[in-house]
């Protein structure tokens, strides 16, 4: 046994009898960092990932890989880590692959983008007869976002499920994202190609471009003998993607499974046109249609925006509530490729954006988050100070005991300001936002909406939401028996909105639901409940923990006093009032 095999041999014992030390378990195996940069990079994913962060990164400059490592882990009961070989559930980021699809065919001469697609469909009715594939391909369609019917029916089932919904835009009008649009456009690819959907792709597109790890969910013969990372919403364990049923609802929209390293070959591949025509790469990399976002349009499965510079981006996202982030971004003039995998979510905050921002900071001008780094302390340590602590408020902060950190969680808008290191300016607006969401809830409960209209986003729609509220109360006081009170759990920041979250009591029993506010608008109303923000905290000392949110970016620094209080400090080091262990 050569010193390579054995080293091999050790690394497969140790994941088996979860030995792994953690500099393994946090990814630095299969691993490439290059230059200052690259170890930048390298230190702020591998301090992330002791906060919760899981994925894979690959980051490159004019063709040179200057980050590409994996971090946290794919099945973290199994003690299996992730590696550069693991295989993520990339949600929407799958589209882009749809629409190359398209252009194959388009460039076999099997059909054309202005193809309407009664040409290719069956049955379609005269209110859908002015529908192209183009304009699947750039959601202006008209279609309903989705189609919620999809499991276990044939491609012909939901192609007539499809041909009967009725649209919801005038056909080229309106950009109106629709997942529905794509699965149509797999369903084009099979009926065209005469091959099922996954065969084409992997036949026609990863296998010219050199991807191994690459394919649709529900292809079983393309994962065996390779690690499928399971996805994590905070600490639960949704399972791996390839457990899923096939469904029609989401095929060519959002169900690739692939790796950071085989979309950087698919990146490769599409820029040196080796799977598909000059003509067809300018159609998926050229703007097709406006999105109705300022500065931003859609090409062919790709997003086009600018810098503040004037710079093209070329980008598409994807997320799964089941845990799965991912995202490829490329900075076309400056040759900057920036590839984002993940596979642990927290709650609605998905971490992919703040980490694109964090690693566009240290490419372009060498800043880096300062993310707290840590010491080792014994777990027994660690255990004893787990327990409610409350503030004078009365609200509280759930410190529970996670092996080497504590995970604290808040109920309660000061313990939630706590967790945050909110300003004055965001508590005095917290409070604001907890006082308009009760006034909305306290107004439907007496069957009054002024103030659920005056506070709605979307005034064209206010009929139509007050009617989906009378009748979700009617449920709630035939369930739980008459209204009683609402309480305020808290207002919580989130990067592009805020979410107020409130318990209402009826006579036997309660229901949590969250109000989503944007630009200062209510738009939706969810369900949601505690813990909120739930929130690692890493040992500095016995005694001392610094605690960072993924998503929220902030570094909070507290104390423990003889295991029965803790003072919070905010980074700037203003005292915080201090809460006592109940």
């Amino acid at each position: 046994m050569n010193k390579l095999t054995w080293i091999r041999f050790v690394l497969v014992l140790a994941v088996c009898f979860q030995l792994l030390p953690p500099s393994v378990a946090e990814g630095k195996i299969n691993g490439t960092v290059s230059g200052e940069t690259g170890g930048k990079l390298d230190q702020y994913l591998t301090r992330l990932s002791r906060f919760g962060f899981s994925g894979s990164i690959l980051v490159s400059r004019q063709g040179k890989v200057l980050l590409h490592k994996s971090y946290g882990w794919a099945d973290k009961q199994q003690g299996i880590p992730n590696t550069n070989d693991t295989a993520f559930d990339i949600a929407s980021l799958t589209k882009q692959f749809t629409a190359a699809a398209i252009l194959k065919l388009e460039a076999q001469g099997k059909l054309k983008t202005s193809d309407p697609i009664s040409r290719h469909l069956p049955n379609v009715p005269a209110d859908k007869a002015g529908i192209a594939i183009h304009h699947l391909l750039t959601h202006t369609s008209g279609f309903d976002p989705d189609f919620t019917e999809g499991k276990n029916i044939t491609r012909e089932q939901f192609i007539a499920g499809m041909m009967k919904m009725p649209l919801v835009a005038e056909t080229g009008k309106e950009y109106i994202y629709a997942n529905s649009g794509y699965c149509l456009l797999a369903a084009i690819v099979e009926i065209v190609s005469g091959q099922p959907y996954n065969k084409f792709v992997v036949e026609q597109l990863y296998k010219p471009a050199g991807m191994t790890g690459t394919g649709s969910y529900d292809d079983p013969d393309r994962w065996r003998n390779r690690v499928i990372a399971h996805g994590y919403n905070e600490s639960t364990d949704n399972g791996a993607p390839t457990a899923r049923l096939s469904n029609w609802g989401v095929r060519g929209a959002y169900d690739a499974l692939t790796t950071a390293g085989d979309l950087d070959k698919w990146m490769t591949a599409l820029r040196n046109k080796t799977v598909l025509p000059e003509t067809a790469v300018k159609k998926l990399f050229s703007v097709q249609a406006p999105t109705g976002q300022r500065g931003v349009d859609y090409g062919y499965g790709w997003l086009i925006d600018k810098t503040n510079s004037g710079k093209t981006i070329i980008s598409h996202a994807g997320s799964h509530f089941e845990g799965f982030n991912a995202s490829c971004r490329l900075f076309v003039e400056d040759d900057v490729l920036i590839i984002t995998t993940t596979n642990r979510i927290f709650g609605r905050f998905e971490p992919v954006g703040v980490v694109e921002r964090a690693i566009t900071s240290i490419v372009f001008n060498g800043k880096s988050p300062d993310v707290p780094d840590g010491v080792k302390i014994a777990p027994e340590q660690i255990a004893k100070l787990a327990g409610t602590y409350a503030l004078p408020t009365g609200a509280t902060l759930e410190v529970a005991a996670e092996n080497d950190h504590l995970q604290i969680s808040a109920t309660g808008q000061e313990a939630i300001d706590v967790l945050i290191a909110a300003s004055p300016q965001e508590q005095k607006r917290h409070a604001d936002f907890n006082q308009r969401a009760a006034a909305v809830f306290q107004g439907v409960a007496k069957g009054e909406f002024g103030a659920l209209a005056a506070e709605f986003k979307r005034p064209g729609q206010v009929e139509e939401f007050k009617k989906a509220f009378a009748g979700l109360w009617r449920k709630f006081e035939t369930q739980h028996g008459a209204f009683k009170s609402i309480e305020s759990l808290g207002t919580v920041p989130e990067p592009e909105a805020l979410m107020t979250y409130v318990k209402l009591n009826f006579e036997r029993g309660s229901e949590y639901r969250r109000v989503r506010w944007e630009n200062g608008k209510l738009a939706y109303v969810l369900l949601g409940k505690p813990p909120l923000i739930p929130t690692s905290f890493i040992a500095q000392s016995n005694d001392g923990f610094a605690g960072y949110h993924v998503v929220i970016g902030r570094t909070v620094r507290l104390g423990f006093k003889n295991g029965d209080s803790l003072t919070v400090l905010s980074d700037k080091g203003k005292q915080m009032p201090t809460a006592t262990k109940l």
